[in-house]
């Protein structure tokens, strides 16, 4: 079987961190890709490449030929949920037997500079759902309507009874300084979460959600950067 950049990446970060990284054959039902030991611990991986779409082609061919695009863009999180979908009962189908942790692994190799879909904001809607704020207009139409606080609305992925066998997301990121990187976003209602420790190395950036303010907040362990 061909390796695509995505699962050529995944083996050097895995290479240089000192993980050990094993590819499953395929068979007869669906497999994940990789099976990651760190620490001791295993863990389950399945590997997706983001390709550029129809209109993210169009606009990389509008940048090279005239320095500006139309505008352009999707749902907060649609990718991420699709992958998250495409991608649950490869990695449900040994964790639930192991009893131990599974990851999507994704890689943004559309051409487009930076995250791309795989920004922060694509990852936290696509795991918890549309950034959502409640609206009352008022009767008396001179009173300015009324706004209350956001909240994670429809469209989520993860939930304490929804895709709990996947205890995060990893993006691969290829930082013009800093080389090879991953980003890990930690899901809190995984069956069999990852210590922070144990992917704590060089160039692995790691965060937890915090549902008051809707956000990533950074996780700082001590030991890696």
């Amino acid at each position: 079987m061909s390796m695509n950049k995505s699962e050529a990446l995944l083996e050097t970060w895995c290479s240089r961190s000192g993980w050990s990284c094993e590819r499953i054959p395929e068979d007869s039902q669906r497999t994940p890709d990789y099976r990651i030991i760190t620490s001791g611990i295993p863990l389950y991986t399945e590997v997706k490449e983001i390709l550029a779409t129809h209109e993210e082609t169009r606009v990389i061919a509008q940048l090279s030929e005239r320095g500006w695009s139309d505008p352009y863009g999707e749902e907060p999180g649609k990718t991420i949920r699709e992958k998250i979908k495409e991608s649950y009962p490869q990695i449900k189908r040994f964790t639930e037997v192991e009893h131990c942790s599974g990851v999507l692994v994704l890689y943004n190799n559309s051409g487009m500079d930076g995250l791309g879909r795989l920004d922060h904001y694509h990852v936290l809607t696509g795991m918890f759902g549309l950034q959502t704020v409640p609206l009352s207009i008022p009767k008396d139409p001179h009173l300015p309507p009324i706004y209350g606080r956001d909240f994670f609305g429809p469209k989520k992925s993860v939930a304490s009874d929804r895709n709990r066998y996947l205890s995060g997301i990893m993006t691969l990121y290829e930082h013009y300084e800093k080389g090879l990187m991953i980003y890990f976003y930690h899901n809190p209602y995984a069956l069999y979460p990852i210590d922070p420790v144990l992917i704590d190395v060089k160039n692995c950036i790691q965060y937890r959600v915090n549902s008051i303010n809707l956000n990533w907040e950074l996780i700082t362990t001590g030991g890696g950067d």
